[in-house]
Protein backbone atom coordinates (compact mmCIF):
# COMPACT_ATOMS: atom_id res chain seq x y z
CA UNK A 1 0.00 0.00 0.00
CA UNK A 2 2.70 2.48 0.94
CA UNK A 3 4.93 1.88 -2.82
CA UNK A 4 1.29 2.47 -4.63
CA UNK A 5 1.15 5.84 -2.38
CA UNK A 6 4.98 6.40 -3.04
CA UNK A 7 4.44 6.00 -6.75
CA UNK A 8 1.17 7.89 -6.83
CA UNK A 9 2.93 11.18 -5.21
CA UNK A 10 5.68 10.71 -7.55
CA UNK A 11 3.14 10.33 -10.51
CA UNK A 12 1.49 13.78 -9.56
CA UNK A 13 4.82 15.64 -9.09
CA UNK A 14 6.16 14.88 -11.99
CA UNK A 15 4.78 17.08 -14.28
CA UNK A 16 5.15 20.11 -11.88
CA UNK A 17 8.72 19.34 -11.58
CA UNK A 18 8.96 19.74 -15.59
CA UNK A 19 7.43 23.04 -15.25
CA UNK A 20 9.89 24.59 -13.09
CA UNK A 21 12.45 23.10 -15.00
CA UNK A 22 13.59 19.53 -14.62
CA UNK A 23 13.85 16.94 -17.46
CA UNK A 24 14.43 13.38 -17.18
CA UNK A 25 17.93 11.78 -17.88
CA UNK A 26 17.93 8.45 -17.20
CA UNK A 27 15.62 5.64 -17.80
CA UNK A 28 15.75 5.18 -14.15
CA UNK A 29 12.14 6.85 -12.80
CA UNK A 30 12.57 9.99 -11.03
CA UNK A 31 15.64 10.44 -11.95
CA UNK A 32 16.25 13.94 -13.49
CA UNK A 33 18.52 16.92 -14.09
CA UNK A 34 16.51 19.59 -12.25
CA UNK A 35 17.99 23.98 -13.14
CA UNK A 36 18.83 25.85 -9.98
CA UNK A 37 17.23 28.42 -11.05
CA UNK A 38 13.61 27.46 -11.26
CA UNK A 39 11.04 29.30 -12.73
CA UNK A 40 14.21 30.95 -14.32
CA UNK A 41 14.86 27.73 -16.18
CA UNK A 42 16.34 27.47 -19.80
CA UNK A 43 15.28 23.99 -20.11
CA UNK A 44 11.51 24.37 -21.37
CA UNK A 45 10.31 22.67 -24.36
CA UNK A 46 9.45 25.74 -26.13
CA UNK A 47 11.04 27.31 -29.21
CA UNK A 48 12.85 30.58 -28.40
CA UNK A 49 10.88 32.94 -30.09
CA UNK A 50 10.95 37.05 -28.87
CA UNK A 51 9.81 40.06 -30.10
CA UNK A 52 12.07 43.49 -29.19
CA UNK A 53 10.28 46.98 -29.64
CA UNK A 54 12.13 50.34 -29.08
CA UNK A 55 13.30 53.73 -29.93
CA UNK A 56 15.91 54.03 -32.95
CA UNK A 57 18.37 57.05 -33.62
CA UNK A 58 20.57 56.64 -37.00
CA UNK A 59 22.96 58.86 -38.25
CA UNK A 60 23.72 58.57 -41.70
CA UNK A 61 25.12 60.77 -44.94
CA UNK A 62 22.74 61.35 -48.29
CA UNK A 63 24.47 60.81 -51.61
CA UNK A 64 24.37 64.58 -53.36
CA UNK A 65 21.21 65.44 -55.29
CA UNK A 66 19.67 68.64 -56.53
CA UNK A 67 16.16 69.96 -56.75
CA UNK A 68 15.11 71.82 -59.70
CA UNK A 69 18.81 72.47 -60.90
CA UNK A 70 19.52 74.08 -56.90
CA UNK A 71 22.27 72.71 -55.20
CA UNK A 72 22.27 71.64 -51.55
CA UNK A 73 22.98 74.53 -49.61
CA UNK A 74 26.44 74.64 -48.05
CA UNK A 75 26.99 76.31 -44.95
CA UNK A 76 31.39 77.49 -44.28
CA UNK A 77 30.96 75.66 -40.96
CA UNK A 78 29.17 72.41 -41.43
CA UNK A 79 31.56 70.19 -43.70
CA UNK A 80 28.82 67.34 -43.64
CA UNK A 81 25.66 69.42 -45.35
CA UNK A 82 24.38 66.02 -46.81
CA UNK A 83 24.33 64.37 -43.01
CA UNK A 84 21.32 62.76 -42.10
CA UNK A 85 19.80 62.13 -38.55
CA UNK A 86 16.52 59.79 -38.31
CA UNK A 87 14.35 59.03 -35.26
CA UNK A 88 11.50 56.68 -34.74
CA UNK A 89 10.29 52.75 -33.91
CA UNK A 90 12.12 49.95 -34.64
CA UNK A 91 10.56 45.91 -34.19
CA UNK A 92 12.53 43.16 -34.29
CA UNK A 93 11.47 39.33 -34.64
CA UNK A 94 13.59 36.58 -33.64
CA UNK A 95 14.24 33.36 -32.92
CA UNK A 96 17.13 30.34 -32.69
CA UNK A 97 18.76 28.44 -30.20
CA UNK A 98 20.29 28.69 -27.01
CA UNK A 99 23.45 30.51 -28.65
CA UNK A 100 22.76 31.90 -31.91
CA UNK A 101 19.47 33.44 -33.35
CA UNK A 102 18.58 34.99 -36.00
CA UNK A 103 15.50 37.30 -37.71
CA UNK A 104 14.22 40.16 -39.26
CA UNK A 105 14.27 44.30 -38.13
CA UNK A 106 11.83 46.49 -39.60
CA UNK A 107 12.52 50.32 -38.54
CA UNK A 108 10.34 53.97 -39.62
CA UNK A 109 11.51 56.90 -38.45
CA UNK A 110 10.92 60.30 -39.60
CA UNK A 111 14.18 62.97 -40.20
CA UNK A 112 15.37 65.23 -38.24
CA UNK A 113 18.88 66.50 -39.88
CA UNK A 114 18.74 66.24 -43.27
CA UNK A 115 20.80 68.23 -46.18
CA UNK A 116 19.34 71.91 -46.61
CA UNK A 117 17.95 74.12 -49.58
CA UNK A 118 17.74 77.73 -49.12
CA UNK A 119 14.44 78.78 -48.81
CA UNK A 120 13.01 75.80 -48.81
CA UNK A 121 11.50 74.17 -45.56
CA UNK A 122 12.30 70.30 -44.87
CA UNK A 123 10.60 67.03 -43.87
CA UNK A 124 11.55 63.69 -44.62
CA UNK A 125 11.57 59.62 -43.28
CA UNK A 126 13.23 56.97 -43.41
CA UNK A 127 11.86 52.81 -43.89
CA UNK A 128 14.92 49.79 -43.04
CA UNK A 129 14.26 46.43 -43.41
CA UNK A 130 16.99 44.00 -42.27
CA UNK A 131 17.75 40.09 -41.71
CA UNK A 132 19.73 39.59 -37.98
CA UNK A 133 21.97 36.77 -37.61
CA UNK A 134 23.74 37.09 -34.13
CA UNK A 135 25.02 34.80 -31.16
CA UNK A 136 24.47 35.83 -27.26
CA UNK A 137 25.32 34.13 -23.72
CA UNK A 138 23.75 35.27 -20.28
CA UNK A 139 25.47 35.53 -16.80
CA UNK A 140 22.66 35.65 -14.05
CA UNK A 141 20.10 38.64 -15.35
CA UNK A 142 22.22 39.96 -17.78
CA UNK A 143 22.78 39.17 -21.51
CA UNK A 144 25.50 40.25 -24.18
CA UNK A 145 25.94 39.84 -27.83
CA UNK A 146 27.06 40.63 -31.12
CA UNK A 147 25.12 40.24 -34.29
CA UNK A 148 25.47 41.66 -38.00
CA UNK A 149 22.23 43.42 -39.70
CA UNK A 150 21.84 43.45 -43.36
CA UNK A 151 19.34 44.69 -45.76
CA UNK A 152 18.41 47.80 -47.15
CA UNK A 153 17.49 51.36 -46.18
CA UNK A 154 14.96 53.70 -48.34
CA UNK A 155 15.02 57.65 -47.11
CA UNK A 156 12.48 60.54 -48.42
CA UNK A 157 14.21 63.88 -48.29
CA UNK A 158 10.94 66.07 -49.11
CA UNK A 159 11.09 70.38 -49.12
CA UNK A 160 8.29 72.39 -49.31
CA UNK A 161 8.04 75.39 -52.21
CA UNK A 162 6.90 78.66 -50.85
CA UNK A 163 5.40 77.19 -48.07
CA UNK A 164 2.38 75.88 -50.10
CA UNK A 165 3.89 72.80 -52.14
CA UNK A 166 6.00 69.93 -50.66
CA UNK A 167 6.14 67.85 -53.83
CA UNK A 168 10.00 68.70 -54.30
CA UNK A 169 11.43 65.28 -53.29
CA UNK A 170 14.12 63.10 -53.72
CA UNK A 171 13.83 59.46 -52.72
CA UNK A 172 17.19 57.34 -52.10
CA UNK A 173 17.82 53.55 -51.50
CA UNK A 174 21.08 52.15 -49.59
CA UNK A 175 22.34 48.36 -49.08
CA UNK A 176 22.92 48.49 -45.40
CA UNK A 177 25.77 46.49 -43.37
CA UNK A 178 25.98 47.07 -39.73
CA UNK A 179 28.11 45.17 -36.99
CA UNK A 180 26.56 45.30 -33.49
CA UNK A 181 26.47 45.36 -29.89
CA UNK A 182 24.25 44.76 -27.61
CA UNK A 183 23.85 44.68 -23.57
CA UNK A 184 20.55 43.31 -21.68
CA UNK A 185 19.03 42.60 -18.52
CA UNK A 186 15.83 40.72 -17.74
CA UNK A 187 13.40 42.18 -14.57
CA UNK A 188 11.72 39.17 -15.53
CA UNK A 189 11.91 35.60 -16.90
CA UNK A 190 10.20 36.90 -20.21
CA UNK A 191 10.82 40.66 -20.02
CA UNK A 192 14.24 42.15 -21.36
CA UNK A 193 15.69 46.06 -21.33
CA UNK A 194 18.60 46.44 -23.77
CA UNK A 195 20.69 48.42 -25.36
CA UNK A 196 22.22 48.28 -29.19
CA UNK A 197 25.14 49.94 -30.62
CA UNK A 198 25.70 49.15 -34.62
CA UNK A 199 28.42 50.91 -36.83
CA UNK A 200 28.15 50.30 -40.68
CA UNK A 201 30.74 48.31 -42.44
CA UNK A 202 29.89 50.45 -45.62
CA UNK A 203 29.47 53.95 -44.80
CA UNK A 204 32.53 55.16 -41.91
CA UNK A 205 29.89 57.61 -41.04
CA UNK A 206 26.74 55.52 -40.44
CA UNK A 207 25.81 54.41 -36.91
CA UNK A 208 23.20 53.97 -34.98
CA UNK A 209 21.31 52.95 -31.52
CA UNK A 210 18.49 51.22 -30.13
CA UNK A 211 16.84 51.54 -26.96
CA UNK A 212 14.81 48.45 -26.45
CA UNK A 213 12.14 46.31 -24.33
CA UNK A 214 12.10 42.25 -25.39
CA UNK A 215 9.05 39.94 -24.70
CA UNK A 216 10.25 36.09 -24.45
CA UNK A 217 8.78 32.73 -25.20
CA UNK A 218 11.38 31.09 -22.78
CA UNK A 219 12.91 32.18 -20.10
CA UNK A 220 16.05 34.39 -20.39
CA UNK A 221 15.70 33.14 -24.24
CA UNK A 222 17.18 29.78 -23.64
CA UNK A 223 20.43 31.37 -23.39
CA UNK A 224 23.48 29.32 -22.18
Amino acid sequence: MKALLVIALVAALAPRAHAKGCHEVSNVVGYEHCSRFGAWSREQAIFPFHMEVGWIHQDFTARPFTLSDEPVARSATDSNSYGTTADGVAVRWLGGTRLFYGGFEMDTSGLTNQPQFVGLPAAGASWSFLGVFGAHVSLWRFAVGAEIAAGARVTLYSYCSGGKSCGLEDTQDTGVLDARVRVEMFPAQRWSLGVMFGHSLLDRDAESLIVYTGFHMRALDGMY
